[in-house]
């Protein structure tokens, strides 16, 4: 809906990734989902397997959620099988990337140049279409 209403900002997004926090959410880089791999492998990073968080029943939550027994157990057992198929990540709300360190000198270095009073300065966030580092 916001799209409609704001196509000057959707293109800026669409364009360049970024959203700046001027309203409505924090600051992010919105990336292409064939682009989080090799952005996570420059900081020695590789992917152990990236889902769709919501899949395709994301947009129809309510209605979802209101199934019990053998019709919410299927609904959870497509979503599932659908969160790893890549032809469907572009449409996905979120992605979760699953991965783990292969080079430990990237990872340093990185770590290195973060703040101190960070506690937790290897995290990587995923939130939605975008990667927070």
């Amino acid at each position: 809906e916001w799209f409609v209403k704001n196509p000057d900002y959707a293109d800026r997004i669409l364009t360049t990734g970024i959203h700046r926090a001027e309203w409505g959410f924090t600051t992010a880089y919105h990336i292409h989902p064939d682009e989080i791999e090799p952005l996570m492998a420059t900081h020695g990073i590789a992917l152990r397997q990236m889902l769709a968080c919501e899949g395709i029943v994301g947009h129809a939550e309510t209605q979802i959620n209101q199934l019990t027994g053998a019709h919410w157990e299927w609904w959870v057992d497509l979503n599932y099988r659908l969160s790893k198929d890549s032809a469907l990540f572009g449409a996905a709300i979120h992605l979760l990337y699953v991965g783990y360190k292969v080079n430990h000198d990237v990872t340093r270095r990185y770590i290195t140049h973060c703040p101190a009073e960070q506690t937790h300065p290897a995290r990587i966030h995923q939130t939605g279409p975008s990667l927070r580092l």
